[in-house]
């Protein structure tokens, strides 16, 4: 424990003062901010908040527009588009059309009169961004996200977003806006408003553009897309979202002071009439194959929309097979099914990560081993939520897993290597490969798979993460793919193996079973450990294994390594009632065996430790004198850690109360 909190506080030094080097970089964004009002007369609580905007970024310069500036701006510098701009049916379809006018032609910020800016910008723009935007909202089915007024179930708020001039998201959704300025998009104003200029559109130019940039070669676009978290931009003042309306890691706040749906205009009783989609939901080709990007039509022409002059229908169209489980309701199909989050590192990095609730899906429909003693964490949906994750506990708490585990490997020799068996989405391998550090990543799930290829690919570090898809095991047991029934001729097949590749043999989603009742195998896996995996003259600095329930087995294929040459740093997502489920007799013998191998300082996280840090913080609260310390002071003082220091003594309790709660992580 002392060990990982050295390496955190090292590791914070270092990024503030890497920060401020960042900090006074120049940047390709102008320092320009531009905001809109429909008259010169502001309000006093809008002037409040546009002061913030000032107060923070003293060195930017404010651009204000009333309508009629907006009108002259669009006829001097855009006359090709004043025609559109003039025959939109809203004003507020004007005030987004004339956003990404002013930001294509000038670059700079634009943002809502009603945001609030408590981050100076300088902060979180890097030196080579072009377009910053952020997330702002998820669902996995598309009721749900209709239900909430949204039009896309992973949706782009554009209340904020900063940009280089002539950036080709922003002219591709102006070309797009002055194309059908009287399309009919569905059977709602409202909706047809977000879906002619508002996120609707937004987010699939966002997408689009991201995914010609994860097809190209590092380097090889200039327009880069970097897509914030969703606490950066897009939490709440209520706090309903479950990010808290104080929370430090809030950029901007939108306080939703405007007023622009039509009351009625959420007509929700015909569902079966449904809006176009005018974005194409097939893969692009990069930028390269295509000239730039691609129209926002191609590849959909069937589903392009009716001018209003025509007086044409619109569209029905019929629901899908599985629509019953969501409603009569559909949305146009996402530009991509993986989405690329910012992640809140130094230097910053995008991951893939999935739709919200798909990791469970997948996890489920696969036949995990015992779901309520292993439960399955969504990480996809915390990193878009937070742009940090760490395993059972809440992904801002300081100094976190990611910063200890990276900075241990800043303080040995530049060989060491992260061996990063189960990484998932690829959190932590990225988050070392960002700092220049080597990787060896051990995956097997294709979603997961899929999504860290593109990542690294994305983020230019395949030279850095080797990507190990083999199967792992212990000598001493047999994987069996198929067994020969004992009653009767034909093979008895491992139900999790059919049609797949061999998958590493913890996988909850796929994994490889030992041959049951005593059964002959017949097909035989093949599997790797990693004793045999690394030779003696690789330099292992760090281990992390999340193995949901197989780490004893794990481990075990690692125990010439351990003997001989352990890693100074290990880290073990341990899940006794998982282990027990699947056949490991005692989980402590694990932690016995970690002892025997020289790591005596030991610190645990998770609800166990939460627990304790609650019942000694109450103590000492309930204790306190009147003349002694303010509670405020006493919160302070007693500032909950991520880890708790564990002693040999404390195994066996430590065992017994997570499997008492084995849904606890």
């Amino acid at each position: 424990s002392d060990i990982l909190r050295s390496e955190a506080r090292l590791l914070v030094q270092s990024e503030m003062l890497r920060q401020r080097l960042h900090n006074d970089a120049p940047k390709l964004i102008p320092k320009i901010i531009h905001q809109t009002y429909k008259t010169n007369r502001v309000p006093d609580k809008l002037k409040r908040l546009m002061r913030t905007w000032r107060e923070t970024n003293p060195d930017y310069e404010i651009r204000f527009y009333d309508d009629a500036a907006c009108k002259q701006f669009v006829a001097t510098e855009f006359p090709e588009w004043f025609e559109a701009y003039m025959n939109l049916p809203k004003d507020v379809e004007r005030a987004d059309f004339f956003r990404y006018m002013v930001v294509l032609r000038y670059g700079g910020i634009y943002a809502d009169i009603d945001t609030e800016c408590r981050e100076p910008v300088d902060n979180f723009l890097l030196p080579q961004d072009t377009l910053v935007v952020g997330w702002e909202n998820e669902f996995q089915y598309d009721a749900d996200a209709f239900s909430r007024h949204f039009v896309r179930k992973r949706q782009v708020l554009q209340w904020v977003f900063m940009g280089v001039p002539g950036h080709p998201v922003l002219r591709a959704v102006c070309n797009h806006i002055a194309k059908h300025a009287t399309t009919t998009f569905s059977n709602n104003t409202n909706r047809d408003t977000l879906e002619r200029t508002g996120p609707g559109i937004w987010t699939d130019a966002v997408l689009h553009q991201s995914v010609v940039q994860g097809l190209s070669r590092k380097g090889d676009n200039p327009w880069l897309v970097r897509i914030l978290p969703r606490v950066a931009f897009g939490a709440h003042p209520s706090g309903d979202d479950g990010i808290p309306p104080t929370s430090s890691q809030i950029l901007v706040m939108h306080h939703f002071m405007g007023s622009w749906k039509v009351q009625g205009g959420w007509q929700k009783q015909n569902l079966g009439l449904l809006l176009l989609s005018l974005m194409p939901s097939t893969m692009v080709k990069p930028a390269e194959e295509s000239g730039g990007m691609a129209s926002l039509e191609e590849g959909h022409p069937e589903l392009r929309g009716h001018s209003a002059d025509k007086a044409a229908p619109v569209a029905v169209l019929e629901p899908k097979a599985d629509a019953s489980r969501v409603g009569r309701h559909l949305m146009p199909d996402m530009v991509t099914d993986l989405f690329p989050v910012s992640v809140s590192w130094e230097p910053p990095f995008d991951v893939l990560v999935l739709l919200a609730g798909e990791e469970r899906t997948l996890a489920t429909a696969a036949g995990s081993v015992s779901p309520p003693l292993s439960p399955i964490e969504d990480v996809s949906a915390t990193l878009t939520k937070w742009g940090i994750w760490q395993p059972g506990v809440h992904p801002t708490r300081r100094p976190g897993l990611a910063e200890a585990l990276v900075g241990s490997l800043g303080g040995h020799r530049r060989s060491a290597v992260l061996i990063d068996v189960g990484s998932g989405l690829g959190y932590f391998s990225l988050a070392a490969a960002a700092r220049g550090h080597h990787v060896h990543a051990f995956e097997t799930r294709p979603s997961h798979l899929r999504a860290l290829h593109g990542s690294l690919s994305r983020n230019g570090f395949n030279d850095l993460v080797k990507l190990h898809t083999a199967p792992l095991g212990v000598p001493s047991l047999e994987y069996c793919l198929a067994w020969q029934r004992r009653h009767g001729p034909s093979p008895k097949p491992n139900a999790s193996a059919i049609g797949k590749e061999p998958r590493l043999f913890y996988d909850e989603e796929a994994r490889l079973e030992r041959g049951a009742h005593g059964d002959p195998c017949v097909l035989p896996a093949e599997i790797e450990f990693l004793d045999e995996i690394f030779g003696s003259d690789l330099d292992m600095g760090a281990l992390r294994i999340s193995a949901e329930g197989w780490d004893g087995w794990l481990l075990e294929g690692a125990a010439k390594i351990m003997e001989t040459r352990p890693p100074p740093i290990v880290v073990v997502e341990l899940r006794p009632a998982a282990m027990i489920a699947l056949g490991w007799e005692d989980p402590k013998t694990l932690l016995d065996r970690m002892w025997e191998w020289g790591y005596t300082d030991i610190s645990h996280s998770g609800s166990v430790c939460d627990e304790r840090w609650h019942n000694i913080t109450t103590g000492h609260k309930l204790q306190r004198s009147r003349s002694g310390p303010s509670l405020t002071e006493l919160e302070t003082a007693l500032k909950q850690p991520t880890w708790c220091r564990l002693h040999r003594e404390g195994f066996r309790v430590l065992v017994e109360r997570a499997v008492v709660h084995p849904t606890l992580p």
